[in-house]
Order: structure tokens, then sequence, then C-alpha cells
């Protein structure tokens, strides 16, 4: 019997009731993908025939996680400490806003001795082929299964205990002219002459050919005739002869003649080590060149080759090395769409050949789904943030990205010439100059159609130490560059800057425009052309290199010390430059400028509030081809140690007579003494202000007595003059890796620098061994002190010395917190900690980033 006011259920629900149900299950689900699941990965204790869900049944290959399906807000975490080799990570499935899919570490998520993807196989089975020179067999049993025929193509990268090995070469890196010989004569295209060439069957052989300061091609030798090489293809150095260019060749079983040198070879698969020690009793490692789809391989892979982009994925705290190609990158093609809302952060990437991350994609079929212009593309919406890329050999990060931001990373150590391999800086065997020009840059800012490439970047908080071309290297529009630090650009490779922009033939169309570059500290970039011929042997580094047709740039708030060339060149490029630092430059042997103005088209809305000082009679202030290229120029400091004439603008002239002439800088100072010769510069590249005690009396430019202790504020500086009889001044820094495997060494570069006014002598440098180490290298060993001398350091110059140590079985975490150097009078100086990580023990320590 049916009660009163009970309705029997239907079989069938309103609409209204469906809709509610749809969406608390939608809910209930949203949530659990929001959540996701966890897979577990462990090369030492782990099975694929796990299911990976929890930590104590964790799957073990990456070729296993490459199989997973994947849901938003799932995670794959592998093993701190432990290492997959030669297995690639490929990237393929997407998450949504709100639950990415996390690849990461565990147990904790920011351990200090990181999951190590390494593309490097061991070798053994060494065997001796002549005296010091010894032989491994690929296609050994012992090898052959790490080093497949089928799957890969040898190695290009050798590594013992660890650290990377040079490849053999002739001259070595330490001859004359930074290891180039001379090309005496090119009679063809493709045939060289150079009478130093040692006898030789060169057949099969890397030639590198410095073509001009800003470029190095790369050809194979295909046979030769005595001192004369002929090429697989002809060679196009400046001015159409090769003939006063440098060279030198590596990738042959001659060149061998130095401790841990080697040569493969890729016919008979055989791997030669010349070294004094058995290899047998190292670790002994190939970088595995496997054969893939794609052109752009590495340790993470970042989409499907020709197919599927990815979206809303982070890939952080990985330790990813020593890759035959790149860290991690996309592949060559994708197909629809570019990656969108991607977190690259906290990785270590280090000792690839190629680049450290590869944001460069060619999408096709894009505009047939309303997705724009087909070509290439780098994402758009990305972080890439907290890295460390040390040892790349092309590239630091090279992208076409927009709308992206790309923060507090470190990069060291790209491209140096002695760290290439047979490939060189990445242009291949029949590249021409314009393949050639931007390898070895830091970091790339590439642009192909202007509206979905290159723009709306933000660089920041960045620190780039030791790179081989430019510092950054920018082609897009609207982007920001503010607060990085930028040491010892141009290393390898000459006509480049800390920061550089190119805009290419027209001031109108081009794509470089709206650049805005903020207080970045720029120290020292080289601009290094050792091979070139003799007319363009001087350096040529430049801070800010505003090089052709980039519309808008404007300069504000930067420091720029000890160029070789300008601090600042607007080359036929328009902006403005205001309350910018520049101590020092034009520092090399030609006549250069603290801001230079080339080029009929360039032109400066505004000039202002600058401070300049020169210090050699090469050194000007301010140059422009006439004065209507500077708007309005003003509130500015002149300053220069010996020429009184330091403004070159339709001749040199004083301030007086710049004013007069121009009717400009009427508001500006000039002071030209020789006490400016003595001038130091303070900084501060921190994200605080800090208080320094000066170590005695100063006066300001104006003559003023500066404040003790000075205070600066962020990312600015102060040029100051020691005050009274000039006296030495010492300061010291050291160096090492951030990050090294264990049982490698670590090798610490100590550098002194006397930079007061007067000689420091008896100078004693000194470091204390580290805890947990024991001396390996350099100096002489008193107790636990290691000791160098030198009779005296005069004003400005630098003393580098090394210190090898290795570290203890067991030790997770290296500080060297103790060194320091003293010269006679009390001067003395004590070096900021530097912190080494050891991976491999399973031990979880707090994240530290500078």
């Amino acid at each position: 019997m049916l009660r009163p006011g009970f309705i029997t259920p239907k079989l069938h629900w309103a609409p209204l009731a469906l809709a509610a149900i749809a969406l608390i299950i939608w809910l209930l689900t949203s949530s659990i993908h929001a959540a996701g699941r966890t897979y577990y990965v462990s090369s030492s204790d782990g099975s694929d025939a796990n299911d990976g869900l929890s930590a104590a049944t964790p799957l073990k290959t990456i070729a296993r996680v490459n199989l997973l399906t994947l849901a938003p807000g799932d995670a794959v975490r592998f093993k701190c400490g432990d290492v997959w080799r030669g297995e690639m990570l490929r990237v393929t499935q997407s998450g949504v806003e709100g639950a990415p899919i996390t690849y990461g570490a565990y147990p904790a998520p920011d351990c200090a001795n990181r999951p190590i993807i390494s593309g490097a196989q061991p070798i053994v089975g060494w065997t001796p082929h002549a005296p010091n020179i010894y032989m491994a067999e690929l296609n050994a049993a012992t090898n052959s299964s790490r080093f497949p025929p089928a799957t890969t193509a040898g190695i290009n990268q050798l590594f013992r205990n660890g650290a990377r090995l040079g490849i053999g070469r002739w001259p070595n890196s330490d001859a004359a002219d930074g290891g180039f010989a001379t090309i005496d004569d090119q009679p063809a295209g493709n045939r060289i002459l150079a009478q130093a060439l040692p006898a030789a069957n060169w057949s099969g052989a890397t030639v590198h050919i410095r073509g001009m300061r800003w470029y190095i091609l790369n050809r194979v030798v295909a046979s030769n005739n005595g001192d004369e090489l002929t090429l697989n293809a002809a060679a196009t150095c400046w001015g159409g002869d090769c003939t006063g260019w440098g060279f030198w060749l590596d990738n042959h079983l001659a060149t061998l003649d130095r401790e841990g040198e080697w040569f493969y070879d890729a016919v008979a698969r055989r791997v030669y080590l010349y070294t004094t020690t058995d290899p047998n009793q190292a670790q002994i490692e190939g970088s595995v060149m496997l054969l893939g789809e794609s052109a752009n391989l590495g340790g993470v892979i970042l989409g499907r080759h020709l197919q599927e982009h990815v979206s809303h994925v982070i890939v952080e705290n990985l330790l990813i090395e020593k890759w035959f190609d790149n860290g991690i990158t996309t592949p060559v093609n994708l197909e629809k769409d570019e990656h969108n809302n991607l977190i690259i952060r906290n990785n270590v990437i280090r000792d690839v050949d190629g680049v450290g991350i590869n944001l460069a994609t060619w999408v096709w079929n894009a505009a047939a789904n309303g997705n724009g212009a087909n070509g290439w593309r780098g994402g758009r919406n990305l972080t890439i943030s907290g890295n460390v890329i040390e040892r790349a050999n092309r590239m630091g990060i090279n992208t076409y990205a927009r709308q992206t931001l790309i923060e507090e990373n470190v990069l060291r150590d790209i491209a140096r010439i002695e760290n290439l391999g047979a490939a060189g800086m990445g242009c291949g065997v029949t590249d021409g100059e314009g393949a050639c020009t931007e390898d070895g840059d830091g970091i790339r800012i590439k642009v192909d159609d202007p509206t979905y490439s290159g723009n709306h970047l933000t660089v920041r908080y960045n620190r780039l130490e030791r790179i081989g071309y430019n510092g950054l290297d920018v082609f897009g529009a609207d982007n920001v560059v503010e607060r990085n630090v930028i040491t010892h650009a141009c290393i390898s490779k000459g006509d480049c800057g800390a920061l550089r922009s190119f805009g290419g033939d027209d001031l109108t169309t081009t794509p470089v425009r709206n650049l805005t570059i903020t207080e970045n500290i720029i120290v020292a970039p080289i601009g290094v052309t050792d091979g070139c011929r003799a007319d363009f042997d001087a350096h040529f580094g430049f801070g800010l290199y505003i090089d052709h047709n980039s519309a808008n740039v404007t300069i504000t708030g930067n420091t720029v010390i000890s160029a070789t060339a300008s601090g600042i060149l607007y080359q036929d490029s328009t902006g403005a430059a205001q309350n910018n630092i520049l101590f020092a430059n034009a520092a090399g042997t030609m006549y250069a400028y603290q801001t230079s103005l080339a080029g009929t088209d360039a032109a400066l809305s505004a000039y202002t509030g600058n401070t300049m000082l020169g210090l050699t009679a090469t050194a000007g202030t301010l140059r422009a081809d006439n004065a209507g290229q500077i708007a309005v120029s003003d509130h500015n400091g002149f300053y220069h140690a010996s020429r009184p004439a330091h403004i070159d603008v339709t001749g040199n002239k004083t301030l007086a007579q710049w004013q007069s002439a121009s009717g400009k800088d009427n508001h500006s100072t000039e002071r030209v003494a020789a006490e400016l010769a003595t001038a130091e510069i303070w900084y501060n590249d921190a994200k605080t202000s800090i208080s320094i005690d000066l170590p005695r009396p100063y006066i300001t430019l104006d003559g003023q007595p500066a404040p003790n202790p000075l205070t600066l504020a962020p990312f600015t500086a102060q040029i100051l003059v020691p005050n009274g009889a000039p006296a030495p001044f010492l300061s010291i820094t050291a160096s090492a890796p951030a990050f090294v495997s264990m049982g490698e060494p670590i090798t610490y570069t100590i550098g002194v620098v006397n930079r007061g006014g007067a000689d420091a002598t008896d100078v004693v440098i000194t470091s204390t061994l580290p805890a947990g180490t024991v001396h390996a290298s350099g100096g002489a060993l008193i107790d636990d002190e290691v000791q160098w001398t030198a009779p005296s350091l005069a004003p400005g110059a630098l003393m580098t010395v090394t210190l090898g140590v290795n570290v203890n079985a067991g030790v997770a975490l290296v500080v060297n917190d103790r060194y320091g150097v003293r010269a006679a009078g009390g001067y003395a100086a004590m070096g900021a900690p530097v912190i080494t990580f050891v991976d491999g023990r399973r031990v979880n320590l707090p994240y530290v980033q500078r």
C-alpha cells in the first residue's frame, strides 16, 4: 500500500537532476585527478613488473615510464641518487590548469642528490694499442649491449671518473694563438695549406676554421697531400679567402699526445685514450649517440616528433648530464600547436654536447587548426627557473618562446673552446657563416613569425659566467631583461656582447623592438679573437650591443665594466640610455667608447644621467656621427684619466667644446685627472641592499668623501677613487662545480686581483682543505693548508691558481670556506664560501640556491 504523499520513483530522471548528478561526478573525478596518482621509479630497487604506485613497489626503467598512461594531476617521481643511463624521458601527455603532470624526485622533491638521467654508458675492456694509448672495442661483448650498432652511432664525449675529457686535437689548446694554426694559402675553396701541419694521413679528421670573429666553420678532411688538406666542402672566410685565418684539427688518432685525450673511430667502432695510467682502474664513460626519429634528442624530450604538443607539465629537480645532444629539448617538429604552460625548474644540466634547454620546434598544420602561422615556435606561458646549466657545448638556453619567464638560472662555461668535441659548437660540416654565427650563446631568444615567437619574455635574476658568444642574444619584441649578472661573455668568439639584439636589415620592419634592459650587472665581455687574421686580432667584446636595426631599446640603470670594445653600442638602432654606469670600457687595444652610436640610422631620444669613466688613451666617453642623433643629452658625468678631448662627435671634443657645438649636456659634469686611473668600482649583484666596510678612505668621482660603510641598493654600483697614498687592495674569489659525481675530483679555480693603486708584495694565497677531502693537486701542502706564493702583484693584475681535491667516501656536501690571500703590510682578504654537492648518496639536504 502506498503511503499518502509518497510518489513511486520512476526509471528516468528529470533533466535538471541529471545535470546535478553529472556535476557531482565531475567534481569528484576532478578532485581525484587534481590530487592525482604518483608513480615511483628506482633504478636501484625497482622492477617494471611493479605497479609503481608506492615507494615500496617502484618501477625500474624510463622505458617503462614512457609507456604509462597519465592523467592530469599525476606525478612521476624518480628516486634521489639513482642513475638511469642512455634512456630518454619522453613527455607526451598533458595536464590541465590546476592539475599539471609533474616529473620530479622522491623521497624529498628537492633533494640535493638529484635523480640522474645520464646519457653516458661505461666503456670497459681497455687494451694497450701504442705507448700511452689504450683502445676499447664497442663491438666487444662487454660493450655492445650498451652501444648496440642497430640503435647507436658510437660516442661523441668521453668521461673519466665523472670528468669530461678533451678530444685529441692539433695544435693543443694551450699552443700559441689559443691553439689555432694558421692557414698559409687557400688554392681552392675546398683546399687549404698549412706548412706547420704534422705529417700524417689526416683523412676523416674534422677541421675547425675561424672564418671571422663571430663564426667557426666545421669541415671534414676528405684527403691530404703533404701540408695541403682537401675538405668535404668549400670554406668561406671573411674577405673570400681563408689565408691568414686560423684552424685546428680533431677527431683523429694522430692528435693524441696529452693525458686524457681521446678519439673515436666510427668505422671500426673503437675508442682510443691517451693516458699514462690503466683506464681499467677508472670509470670510463662515453656519451651514447642514439639514433632517433628527430634531429633534436636528449635526456628529456617534450612532445612527440611530428605529433602532439604538451601543456601543463612540470619537470623539476632532475640532474641531466653527459648527453650526446641536448639536455631538455623539444623535437624538431610538432603538429597543430606549440607547447604551453610548462614549468622547467631547479634542474641541473651539465656536460651536454648540444643545448642545455632547447625549446625550438617547427609547428606544422597550425594554421589549419586555428593556431596561427606554421613555423618555428618555442612555446607560450612557460617558466624556466632555478636551473643550473654547466658546460653545454652549443648554447645554454635556446628558445623561440613567447609570454615566458626565464629567471634565476645559472649558466656557466657554455661553448668553451677547450670543451668542444668534433661537432664544435654545433655547426654542420657544410654550413656557412649564417648558420654558424649564433652558436655559443648563453640564452638565445629567437624569432620566426614575430606574432608567435620571441615576444613578451621576461629574463631576470639569471647569472651567466664564461659564455662562448653572446651572454643573451635577443631577436624578438616587447621583451624585458632585468637584474641579470653576466661575467666574461664572448670567451670563445668576438664581435659579440654580454647582451646583444640583432634586428636585421630594415629599421621600419624589424622584428626587434620595444626592449627594456634594466639594472643588469655586466663584467668583462672579452670578445676573444684567437685564430683571426692579423687585421681582426684585437679583442672585440661589447657590454650592451644593440646591433643592426633594433628599434626603441631602452637601457636604464645598468652597470657595464671593462668591455674590450664599447660599453654600450647602438648600431643603426634607436632607443634611450639613462642612469647607466659605464666603467673602464674600451679596455682593449682598439679605439672605442663608453657609449657609441654608429650608423646613420642610430638615434637616441634621451641620453641622460649616465656616468662614464675611460681609463686608457684609446677609450673615449661618448661617440656619435653627429649631434642630431641624440635628441636630449644632459646630466651626464664625463670622466677620464688622461684624455681631455674624450667626446667624439664630428671630431674629438672636451665637454665644453661639445656643449658649445651641440647645445647639449649643459648640466653635465666633466673631470679629467690622472688619479682617476686608480678608480675602483663597487657593485651589488644581490637582491638585497648591502653595506661594505671600505678598506681605506675614498672620494667620489667629483672629489667628495665617500661614506664608510658604503651602502649599495640591489643591482647598483658606485665608482670610488682611493684618497691618499696608493695602496694595494686585494680581493679573492673561487669557483668550482656546483655538483660532482661520486668519485669525481673537485677542482677549485682561485683568483686574486689587486684592485688597489700600488704593488702588493710577498703575496700568499692559502686554502685550508675542505672537510671530507684530501689534497690531489696544486700548491704546496703544509699540514692541512695549501699555499701559493708570488713576490708581487701589480695594480689591476690577476693571479690564478687551481686546487684539486678528492672527496672521501660518504661525503655528500663539500664547503670550501677557508681560503684567502695576504700580503706585506697587513693587506688581506677572505673569499666567500663555495659549495659543491656530491651525487650518489641517498641523503636529503636542504635545497640551496644562490
